[in-house]
């Protein structure tokens, strides 16, 4: 549903391999400051109503996980075929860089739901829970930059296709299939009546 996983991040940075201008470094800045989202709303005394969580969850998906949806990217053979050979240094440290940016993204969206009361015993649940598959995500992310990592100098000098391989195999290996964030998201918008992608 929200091709959260890694591997689509993977596939959209190809996509936007060829034509690319050179950009400035990014810094650690999250795309938007974390928790600044109503904070009145979120550090609430009393618990948040249905309305209000769904006015506070709308709000920080929009920020930070919306950004991330790769619906768009998912044939990666495709896109290859039409890329060439590339600069293989400078597609890992752009790769490196999307990775930095999906974390910060992904961790400013967990502190954004992180200790919310809410009225409604299930959702809360379900919030807390997809708390921990923000974390589960990250975790996957340092997988990746690991991977990445490791990389030598044998490896950067294959063909574009044989390095595209070996990453899709090394970056494919990681712990997504663990993660139930796109389920557990899943759940709330039909707790909420909402859907997050529309």
């Amino acid at each position: 549903m929200k091709h959260i996983l890694l591997l689509g991040l993977f596939i959209l940075f190809i996509s936007n391999i060829s034509g690319c201008t050179s950009q400035p470094k990014k810094t650690e800045e999250p795309t938007t400051k974390p928790n600044k989202i109503e904070e009145n709303i979120d550090k609430q005394k009393s618990p948040m109503t249905k309305e209000q969580y769904k006015e506070n969850l709308v709000k920080s998906y929009e920020k930070y996980i919306k950004p991330l949806d790769l619906k768009d990217y998912d044939d990666l053979e495709n896109m290859l075929a039409k890329k060439g050979e590339i600069n293989h240094e400078k597609f890992l440290n752009d790769l490196e860089e999307a990775l930095n940016d999906s974390k910060i993204n992904i961790k400013a969206f967990e502190e954004s739901i992180t200790g919310l009361e809410i009225d409604d015993a299930k959702l809360k649940n379900l919030n807390d829970k997809l708390v921990e598959e923000c974390k589960v995500l990250m975790d996957d992310i340092k997988v990746k930059e690991n991977e990445i990592a490791k990389i030598d100098e044998n490896t950067l000098k294959k063909s574009t296709k044989d390095l595209i391989e070996y990453l899709k195999i090394n970056l494919d290996d990681d712990i997504t299939e663990k993660n139930k964030f796109d389920e557990t998201l899943n759940q709330i918008e039909d707790i909420l009546g909402i859907n997050l992608e529309s």
